[in-house]
């Protein structure tokens, strides 16, 4: 795996493969995967070998966008602190104007208000977020179609941002963001009205929050699925029963 990197992903789509194998057999695949993962070069049999192909294809799927994205922040990182240093350099330079001009009567309390609007505008902007924000944004990414993803660092830091908040201050843990997002973009009404991670913190017009609308839309849709299945067996049920009278 790449460097710097400590986890991979395995999908709900690949829970086939290991249904198929014996509990020795996807005992096997797994710790295949692990060694694979780890840049031990395993070896292995035919059985395993077949059934980690497919596997084996995601994960080099993953990695290529993990370096990819690694690459971004590295070129984001690098302009950050350009930036940061040019602004230490203007303010420097914003502060000794200040100080040989304030023993000026002529001038204003606007000057100090506007050197410190700028020095806090622009820490915002160069916030940086934990690694379970990160990783959560990068997990997010993948449930939303290439043209949704953020264009812009600014729009990448709302994304972040928003996970930051849902966390912290709604309390939701990092999982659950995650659930949340994954299956209301599976939804076939929602995925086509929730294009954009920040919507999960705007408010409907009754004033609750979209993460708590989508939440409790997929309790309502866990509990009706259960229903079906209980209807269904229910009918299985009586459609035995009557065929047992007629014999």
């Amino acid at each position: 795996m790449a460097q710097g990197k400590k986890s991979f992903i395995l999908y709900l789509d690949q829970r086939g493969i290991f249904d198929k194998l014996t509990d020795e057999q996807a005992g096997r695949l797994i710790k295949h995967i692990y060694a694979y993962c780890a840049d031990e070069n395993p070896e292995c049999d035919f059985v395993t070998d077949l059934a980690f192909e497919s596997i084996k294809q995601a994960l080099k799927r993953d990695l290529k966008k993990f370096e990819s994205i690694k690459e971004k922040r590295r070129k984001a990182g690098r302009k950050s602190a350009e930036k940061r240093a040019e602004q230490k350099s203007t303010n420097s330079t914003h502060v000794k104007s200040v100080e040989q001009t304030s023993t000026n009567p002529t001038v204003n309390d606007n000057d100090n208000v506007n050197v410190n609007v700028n020095v806090n505008v622009n820490d915002s902007l160069n916030k940086e977020y934990s690694q379970n924000v990160l990783q959560t944004f990068d997990d997010c990414l993948k449930l939303f179609d290439d043209h949704l993803h953020p264009k812009t660092k600014k729009q990448s830091d709302n994304w972040k941002d928003t996970i930051d908040k849902l966390n912290r201050i709604e309390k939701i843990p990092f999982e659950n963001i995650l659930d949340i997002v994954r299956k209301t973009r599976e939804d076939p009404f929602w995925s086509k009205n929730f294009l954009s991670l920040t919507k999960l913190r705007k408010k409907d017009s009754e004033g609750v929050l979209y993460v708590v609308k989508f939440n409790e839309q997929i309790k309502s849709n866990a509990k009706n699925k259960r229903n079906n299945s209980s209807d269904e067996r229910l009918a299985e049920i009586y459609a035995k029963v009557f065929a047992d009278k007629k014999e």
